[in-house]
């Protein structure tokens, strides 16, 4: 064969596989697989304006989106030389009976994740925050990293306790493995607990809403026995005892016997298996203990003073000598540290203020 007709020979088999290629990626493109079309990508109601509204559409398409396509249609998407073929085409993806129009994401000119979530969640207000679970859901498919992180979790607690909306604080654990919100840390099962009790602190502990606080309490214990929000045994009781000090608490402001009872014995039982922090830990981590311990105390008092002169009220007056016994040392190794005079520090505050300064 002519070197010429070899050229033209190589030329038709790359003109016929660019062709095929070409036919078969685009019906790839804009067909579904089956998995896709049982799955549903989360979606937003509408909120209480357009600027949040457009934010939340932006999220959905940018971040919560990508991880529902096929490989086939993600490599479409995040790759430049096929912007011009996307602007031309009407190129689909279909999810849970849902059309997707793929267009090209510009993955350098995008906004850091963080920064797109936390000013869309600094717009929420009145019925917005419902969509919370359906935005976590979709951060938790995207598998973004600052999704689980502690710093994230807290503000999304801390937003929805400033909003009043603790069912929806209830509702994300409930439902976890979808929005991979987890009780499995003494720092996440302590500020979601506070957040609970805070609602009957703001009602001044009238006995209905303090009712209603502590039956949220309950369930969230139920929830951290669960496989999915077990803690480490060697950090869960930090988390669970600073917790049964609130529902502590609760009980004795109703006042229920019976709870008090119940909760002191579940707490003398969890305050037995704390340890305190490391030698290697940091003075901020030490400092987070400290404060998580001690929040506990003024809690176990109120119960004691309900509880009058039984032998319970007995037990809970020693666990706080204990746990004077235990955070000193802490609160000493802290205090000696130039980090602790850098500013105010709350465990070193919290300690000061239940047993004094130098106790």
């Amino acid at each position: 064969m002519s070197a010429k007709s070899l050229n033209l020979f190589r030329s038709g088999q790359c003109l016929a596989r660019s062709s095929t290629y070409s036919t078969i990626q685009h019906r790839a493109f804009s067909s579904s697989q089956a998995w896709q079309k049982a799955a549903v990508v989360p979606s937003f109601k509408p909120t209480s304006s357009t600027e949040l509204d457009d934010q939340l559409k932006f999220i959905r398409e940018q971040i919560i989106l990508p991880p529902y396509l096929s490989e086939i249609q993600r490599d479409l998407i995040f790759h430049v030389k096929h912007q011009k073929m996307l602007e031309n085409d009407d190129v689909h993806a279909n999810i849970g009976g849902e059309k997707f129009k793929l267009q090209y994401l510009d993955v350098m000119k995008r906004p850091k994740f963080s920064t797109l979530i936390i000013n869309a969640l600094d717009k929420f207000q009145g019925a917005d925050w419902e969509n919370i679970p359906a935005l976590l859901e979709g951060l938790h498919a995207g598998k973004t990293r600052f999704q689980s992180s502690f710093g994230f979790i807290n503000r999304v607690i801390q937003s929805l306790s400033k909003a009043e909306r603790e069912d929806i604080i209830l509702a994300i654990f409930r439902q976890g493995k979808d929005t991979g919100m987890t009780l499995n840390s003494p720092e996440v099962s302590t500020n979601a607990i506070r957040a609970i009790y805070t609602k009957a602190e703001r009602a001044d502990f009238e006995p209905a809403m303090t009712r209603k606080a502590l039956a949220w309490c309950e369930q969230m214990f139920d929830l951290m026995e669960e496989e999915f929000h077990l803690a480490d045994p060697n950090t869960r009781f930090a988390g669970t005892v600073a917790s049964l000090a609130r529902a502590l608490e609760l009980s004795a402001r109703v006042p229920d016997v019976g709870r008090i009872e119940k909760y002191s014995l579940k707490f003398l039982s969890a305050l037995e298996q704390v340890r305190p922090p490391v030698t290697d830990d940091s003075p901020g981590r030490k400092n987070f203990w400290l404060k998580s311990t001690l929040q506990m105390v003024p809690s176990v008092n109120i119960a004691v003073e309900a509880l009058g002169s039984t032998r319970t009220a007995g037990q809970l007056k020693e666990a706080i000598s204990k746990i004077k016994e235990t955070t000193t040392p802490v609160y000493d190794e802290i205090k000696s540290t130039e980090w602790a005079s850098e500013k105010e520090r709350q465990g070193l505050t919290a300690y000061e203020k239940i047993f004094g300064a130098g106790s």
